[in-house]
């Protein structure tokens, strides 16, 4: 079990060697029980194939059979001897007994009863002898010719053993280097095979933690480079697929956001309207009884009562109006109809409409915008412009006021910035993005004072969002004081 648990490397590895291994043992078991048996039928073989040649080559003449008998001796150790019908050695490169007698033939050699009388039987014989001489076994062919002349051929058996105990030697080394070999080459192989696959499986672990940056790259085109080809396909679709996902889901979040913001500002706006109509509806209650009741006989406080019913009456007239038109520019119903002005008569006129309230603040007004023209509408730049100078205007210090309006031209963008700047305190920089939101004041108190609604800045804002165009605000200081300064910009042309 162990083994099926091993990784995919080894047990390639594993898997080729043993083939390899049971490969080795089949053929030194074939080797053991067949090669005996082999190599005596090929040497029976071989000595019926020279007594075949010798007697294709019988022509009657036996002399003419001397030279293949040579040639056998020479190429295989095949000895001859070849005797007339009556045993009389006629050749013999054994004993080298030529011409002896029958009876030293059969003696010696073959050990032929004495009554064996030929039949005229051509068909050959095996037999195994040992030679009384030397004591050796051999391997014995005997046959007669046409002509009745013996022909008998050996091969001695100690060679053949002897050419076995080599050939066990040379298969037992061969057999140890081939598993060796096949060794190396199952381990190259599985090297070979399971690379990929662990590339692959590396890269499988990666998209599953939706890291989709790691390729497959090998480059073989089997079915291995296929499927790293499917899986690098894979890998860009759900990339692609998850990365359009995430785009998804940040839209989503942001929506969400936005929607949840856009619900507060509801419950804000409706808080903020509600508390700021809350004092006045108040006052004009309370005075109006008081007038119905006859409270006071008084001509005067009359008067007063009435003139407290009005000014109320005109604050929430002046908040309903600004909502209304803060509204209307917000959800689009009012649009932005652009046309070509002169945004430093415009700031000339709006500043001699507030040189009264200037003059009775003991603000000092330095106007530096000469006549530039620009692409916006002109209504909306005024209400811009008057919001941003009241801003500046109730936010100035009692003595010593100062207001600054430049413009900055950006030729290179036709673009125009118009700032305007007031000398007083500082706003705290974490709350610089709250001015543009509805009902958002810095100091309440003094808004209160000075009859803000805490919407002029947003008017602003959602007029510069109408255009398309930069807007915002920051603390400065400067030769004349610290302050703060706000800007907008507007096309130039």
């Amino acid at each position: 079990m162990r083994f099926f648990k091993a990784s995919i490397k080894r047990r390639l590895f594993g898997l080729i060697a043993f083939i390899c291994l049971l490969f080795v043992t089949v053929f030194a078991l074939l080797y053991a029980f067949l090669y005996d048996d082999y190599v005596m039928s090929q040497n029976k073989n071989l000595l019926l194939s020279s007594y075949s040649t010798i007697a294709m080559s019988y022509d009657g003449n036996v002399s003419s059979l001397f030279e293949a008998c040579e040639r056998m001796d020479n190429r295989y150790g095949i000895k001859a001897i070849i005797t007339s019908a009556d045993y009389t050695v006629i050749y013999d490169n054994i004993y080298q007994h030529n011409g002896a007698s029958a009876s030293i033939f059969r003696t010696y050699r073959f050990n032929i009863p004495e009554d064996y009388v030929w039949d005229g039987d051509t068909t050959p014989t095996f037999m195994l002898y040992s030679d009384p001489t030397s004591a050796i076994d051999y391997l014995l062919l005997a046959g007669r010719l046409e002509g009745g002349e013996v022909v008998a051929l050996r091969i001695p058996l100690p060679l053949i053993e002897a050419n076995t105990d080599f050939a066990f030697v040379f298969m037992a080394w061969s057999g140890i280097l081939v598993f060796l070999v096949c060794c190396l080459i199952a381990y190259v192989m599985a090297n070979r095979i399971s690379k990929p696959l662990v590339e692959i499986n590396a890269i499988a672990k990666t998209m599953a933690k939706l890291d989709f940056s790691r390729k497959y790259s090998g480059k073989s085109k089997d079915e291995i480079g296929q499927l790293g080809e499917s899986i690098n396909s894979l890998s860009s679709q759900l990339e692609g697929t998850i990365s359009r996902l995430q785009e998804t889901n940040a839209r989503l979040e942001v929506e969400i956001a936005k929607e949840r913001q856009i619900d507060n500002m509801r419950k804000n706006f409706i808080a903020n309207v509600s508390h700021e109509l809350k004092t006045p509806l108040a006052l004009v209650q309370g005075y109006a009884e008081g007038l119905k009741v006859n409270i006071n006989d008084n001509e005067e406080d009359r008067n007063f009562y009435c003139d407290v019913i009005m000014e109320e009456s005109a604050r929430m007239t002046k908040l309903v109006q600004q909502l209304l038109d803060l509204a209307k520019i917000e959800v689009g119903n009012i649009l932005p109809e652009r046309e070509l002005f002169d945004l430093g008569f415009l700031i000339d006129n709006v500043c001699a409409k507030n040189k009264l309230r200037l003059e009775n603040k003991h603000i000092c007004l330095l106007q530096e915008v000469n006549s530039i023209p620009v692409w916006a509408d002109s209504d909306m730049t005024e209400q811009i412009f008057v919001n941003l100078l009241t801003n500046a205007i109730n936010y100035s210090p009692e003595e010593g006021g100062l207001i600054e309006i430049r413009a900055e031209i950006r030729s290179e963008a036709n673009k125009v910035r118009l700032f305007v700047r007031n000398r007083g305190d500082q706003i705290p920089e974490e709350e610089l993005d709250n001015l543009w939101l509805n009902f958002y004041k810095v100091d309440k108190a003094r808004t209160r004072a000075y009859g803000g609604t805490g919407i002029g800045l947003s008017v602003v804002a959602a007029i510069m969002k109408a255009h398309g165009m930069p807007y915002g605000a920051y603390n400065c200081r400067s030769a004349h004081g610290d302050g703060v300064e706000f800007y907008i910009e507007l096309e130039s042309r």
